[in-house]
């Protein structure tokens, strides 16, 4: 019974938030497209690209990147040997202020990043300003191809929620059910695809503090609230954060430095 209101909750609030969520876009569509078809239709040229290039980057890999993604797999597989005791840690020690705290894996996910992508996109379409536009565009590509691959190693590991089992060990492969799609974390990636993108706008300390703060405490959260493991988040956390690098460093992706700054994200600390 138990797993079959969580289900139903959760299929709940997934339509909630697409509705809200195609509301918002579908508003901001209606104002710029009699501007931009044009830049339209290359941004959409610009997505499947890079796109195109995050799926076939392995076959591209120096030995840098071969190395970050040993390190990797090192310290998460290191980690699935402490996952049982950081849960029962955690959840002895939760407080209600702590669960106040951690509500943030509410706020700062699908909804709220994409009205946030949509209004800079738009936005920037609108005023003709080429930086916005392109800002939205690196957005909606890092959180939509870290999407489709955090769905993908779901499916295919898994591995089962600490929500359902004390067991960090229980997998089932290519299985579709909620409980047996644990790593990676998909709010861990997708805050990390999105804050990775809004870093790298500013090469300012505090700027990228801000961004990278948000996105760790909402991997915390994910473990405060008992929807994944430790590894899964860290698992998330670097698919983030490796397809937003790749995004924001795509060729595809560079703008004009003479385009107009009109509602562009300056800030001076």
């Amino acid at each position: 019974m138990f797993l079959f209101e969580l289900n139903i909750k959760e299929l709940k609030t997934l339509k909630k938030l697409h509705r809200n969520l195609c509301y918002t876009l579908s508003f901001f569509v209606f104002l710029s497209f009699e501007f931009s078809y044009a830049q339209i239709k290359d941004d959409i040229d610009i997505f499947f690209t890079t796109g195109r290039d995050v799926i076939f980057s392995p076959t591209k890999f120096d030995r840098d990147d071969w190395i970050n993604l040993s390190a990797t797999t090192a310290i998460t597989s290191f980690t699935f040997l402490i996952d049982e005791p950081i849960k029962k840690l955690v959840q002895e020690n939760r407080t209600d202020f702590s669960n106040k705290i951690f509500a943030i894996d509410d706020f700062y996910h699908l909804e709220s990043m994409g009205i946030m992508m949509g209004g800079i996109y738009f936005t920037g379409l609108i005023q003709k300003n080429e930086r916005n536009r392109n800002l939205g565009l690196k957005l909606l590509q890092s959180t939509a191809y870290t999407a489709g691959a955090t769905l993908l190693f779901k499916f295919l590991i898994g591995r089962e929620r600490p929500t359902e089992s004390d067991e960090s060990m229980s997998f089932s492969p290519f299985n579709t059910k909620w409980n047996f799609n644990s790593i990676p974390s998909g709010h861990s990636s997708l805050a990390f695809a999105f804050s990775t993108i809004m870093a790298n706008e500013h090469n300012n300390f505090f700027w990228k503090f801000c961004w990278y703060t948000l996105s760790s405490l909402t991997a915390i959260a994910r473990i405060h609230n008992n929807h994944h493991w430790l590894s899964d988040t860290i698992a998330g956390a670097a698919l983030g954060y490796f397809i937003g690098e790749f995004v924001s460093n795509h060729k595809s992706n560079k703008y004009s430095t003479d385009s107009p700054t009109q509602f562009s994200f300056t800030i001076n600390f």
